[in-house]
């Protein structure tokens, strides 16, 4: 997901494991699912889920289509910024082969518009334990003194 000023680009990533191509003819994307139990007409009670609109986000019309065995990328362009704060998605997908209900869990979220300077991190690693963080970093400053000599200038 890219975050603009002005707009939000969704970027869904798709994969056909069938052996025919399926085409996507309507995408909706939700925050939540919800869950709704009730009695119906004196019966035991149900279980139902729902997509409320009031956690609607964003759909599409466009129809896409994703070639047999193949992966798909569908960009969707969103003219308002878009705020999601949480880390999972409901995608409702209208395809050629019916009605398909999508968790998107893995968001990555970028934001777009400002120059940042990137560095590249050699290692990074990460600890529970204070004590194990500390023996770590003496261990990678030793490293770091122990390899300066050997390495080249540029």
């Amino acid at each position: 997901m890219h975050k603009k000023k002005t707009s939000t680009t969704f970027f869904l990533y798709f994969i056909n494991r069938q052996a025919y191509p399926v085409k996507i003819k309507n995408l909706k994307c939700f925050k939540k699912m919800t869950f709704q139990v009730s009695p119906k007409n004196n019966c035991r009670p149900e279980r139902l889920q729902k997509l409320d609109y009031g956690d609607f986000v964003f759909q599409t019309q466009d129809e896409y289509e994703i070639e047999a065995y193949a992966d798909c990328s569908i960009k969707i362009e969103c003219d308002e910024q878009i705020a999601v704060d949480s880390d999972k998605l409901v995608v409702s997908t209208k395809t050629s082969h019916g009605y398909h209900l999508l968790k998107v869990r893995d968001i990555d979220i970028v934001l777009m518009g400002n120059a940042s300077v990137g560095y590249l991190v050699p290692f990074e690693e990460t600890f529970n334990s204070k004590i194990k963080a500390k023996a770590y970093h003496a261990f990678s400053i030793v490293r770091f003194y122990v390899r300066k000599p050997f390495k080249k200038e540029s």
